[in-house]
């Protein structure tokens, strides 16, 4: 059993217990840690290279009471803590006008969270003047980057895509593009294969379809999975992104055919891809 698993199965009333022993002089100095000793190994080395001192290292306590020790300039020492969403958008193919000529999905990588509110969406697959706002993303910052003063646990992750996809379209994007991540620069990545291996848990239900020329029915709306948010990835080795940090999520498309039969791969309609995940989202209070 890993550490973390070990702490987290302890109940709250002896963790809470084992702390009111402690010395009233420790009690704020001392926390029940849950990371994964890979991740304190990471930690520490990137506050050397970025010489910084131990206690500014971000270590998450047991259970959701997660502190970061230390505190970032400008701060009042205080932080909120929510549960939220963090996401990022992009469309499919990308073109600078909403002409989609032959819809055909070129081989490459297509990064996520690359720009922020308010940004030049034409980066993320947009016409040209299109400009991300709250249906697209709620990142603050840019480049892959995290806010300064925010901190993210993530225990869910999810790729849905626009309410109006057509099902071919959506069987395109679930077979041909797979999701990858990566941080510290590139050192550490981890391919989480197609897309269809992380449902979204949203999207339009309980709809009536009409009847088709051939008098069965058509149906008119497609999910990636069930519409239900029980029905989504929840990762027991929370996904931690802290301040100022740079990361990289992305899906990628290995050949421009089908794997099955060789047919050229293309969409009949943009579809817009969301990357979402969904935690604990700290943000410093500033001064």
């Amino acid at each position: 059993m890993r550490a973390s698993e070990a702490v987290s199965r302890i109940p709250s009333t002896v963790m809470q217990a084992f702390m009111s022993r402690l010395p009233a002089s420790l009690r704020e100095r001392v926390a029940i840690l849950e990371n994964p000793t890979n991740e304190l190994i990471d930690e520490m080395a990137d506050a050397k290279r970025e010489g910084r001192g131990w206690s500014d290292v971000a270590l998450f306590a047991q259970g959701m009471r997660r502190r970061r020790l230390g505190t970032a300039a400008g701060s009042s020492g205080k932080a909120r803590l929510e549960e939220n969403y963090f996401y990022s958008s992009r469309r499919f193919p990308r073109a600078t006008n909403n002409t989609i000529g032959s819809g055909a999905l070129e081989k490459g990588d297509y990064p996520f969270f690359q720009q922020g509110l308010n940004q030049d969406g034409v980066a993320m697959g947009f016409p040209s003047g299109f400009v991300l706002g709250q249906p697209e993303t709620n990142m603050e910052s840019s480049g892959g980057t995290v806010s300064a003063g925010t901190n993210f646990v993530f225990n869910q992750l999810g790729v849905s895509f626009n309410s109006d996809i057509a099902i071919p379209d959506l069987a395109v994007m679930l077979d041909a593009v797979t999701l990858g991540f990566k941080k510290s620069g590139g050192q550490w990545a981890i391919q989480h294969g197609p897309l269809k291996m992380w449902p979204g848990g949203m999207g339009i239900a309980g709809f009536a379809s009409s009847a088709g020329g051939d008098g069965a029915p058509d149906l008119i709306a497609a999910n990636n999975g069930s519409p239900d948010l029980r029905a989504v990835r929840t990762l027991r080795i929370p996904r931690v992104l802290r301040e100022s940090e740079a990361f990289n999520y992305n899906m990628a498309v290995e050949r421009p055919t089908k794997s099955k039969d060789g047919s050229t791969i293309g969409l009949s309609a943009f579809v817009v891809a969301t990357i979402w995940l969904f935690g604990g989202q700290k943000n410093l209070i500033p001064t």
